[in-house]
């Protein structure tokens, strides 16, 4: 068995077409630990070389700024890979409204467009960054075990005078335990869309206090326990471009539900790019043809 189907098995949740696989904070939380000690047990974690005040602050939050992680040459490399690139007409392209696909451009009349996870599986710079052991170390601390990735996504948003689902104030419930890593593709101010984040909700709690408002140069990185409340602010003018990685402790049910499964990548296209090693084989093996 896989550490997947074995993870399904003691908890009895093999259904994958089930969206959510819990909405209660307690249950969660419960069953967090419970897999935490399956996949510590299966692979061992990695050594801790994370700041430990980040670890701190982020447990206590729910969200971590990280400032600038990518150079200019590399931002440039990133968004090089969409410039005609086609993306689909939702916030996740296989459950996008149909399956037209179109270029972005300032003309483009939708008011949200993303792509399939492939586009950027193939970006040496995103696959390093997402394996940098100091990155990995941070999140294994905040999961309690070393992470899967189930989830990477690009989403472009515009001002329609429309207002999408997403940038309503909700919550995600991907996994027991999971985070996101976001970098902002392009510049994000007050006007064209900054990320809003309500601390201290990621346990379940209810805001009691004002949301932070995420925002900065383009390059900017955070972290997010989406979880807790939050959504992008509607744009007044302008375009911003959003992309994503989420971490969760398993191939969860949100990896199924948005096809990331489909878009497989052989293995020496990857470890052409990056180290090839147990770890990074156990976080990326969601995305490995084998």
């Amino acid at each position: 068995m896989t550490i997947d189907e074995i993870i399904r098995k003691e908890l009895d949740i093999e259904d994958k077409s089930l969206t959510r696989l819990c909405v209660d904070a307690e249950i969660n939380f419960k069953n967090a630990i419970r897999v935490n000690n399956i996949v510590n047990n299966f692979i061992k974690p990695i050594e801790a070389t994370h700041d430990k005040d980040h670890e701190k602050f982020f447990k206590e939050n729910g969200y971590l700024e990280l400032g600038q992680l990518f150079s200019d040459d590399e931002l440039d490399q990133l968004t090089n890979i969409i410039d005609n690139e086609p993306g689909y007409n939702y916030h996740i392209a296989a459950n996008a409204y149909n399956r037209e696909a179109k270029v972005f451009s300032d003309d483009l009349d939708w008011n949200i467009m993303s792509y399939e996870p492939s586009v950027f599986l193939k970006s040496e710079v995103l696959l390093k960054k997402i394996t940098d052991p100091k990155l990995l170390s941070l999140v294994q601390a905040y999961l309690g075990c070393f992470p899967t990735m189930y989830s990477v996504n690009c989403v472009w948003s515009k001002f329609t005078s429309e207002t999408f689902k997403t940038q309503l104030k909700h919550r995600d419930y991907d996994d027991f335990k999971f985070l996101s890593f976001f970098v902002f593709l392009t510049d994000i101010d007050d006007d064209n869309g900054p990320h809003m984040y309500y601390p201290k909700t990621q346990n379940g709690e209810e805001p009691n206090c004002d949301p932070v408002i995420i925002k900065g140069k383009k390059g900017t990185v955070f972290l997010a326990d989406v979880y807790g409340f939050h959504n992008g602010v509607p744009l007044n003018s302008g375009k911003r471009c959003l992309l994503w990685c989420r971490f969760g402790l398993m191939l969860n049910n949100m990896h199924y539900k948005d096809q990331c499964h489909l878009f497989k990548q052989k293995p020496e296209n990857i470890f052409s790019k990056i180290e090839d090693n147990e770890h990074n084989r156990y976080l990326l093996r969601g995305f490995l043809d084998t």
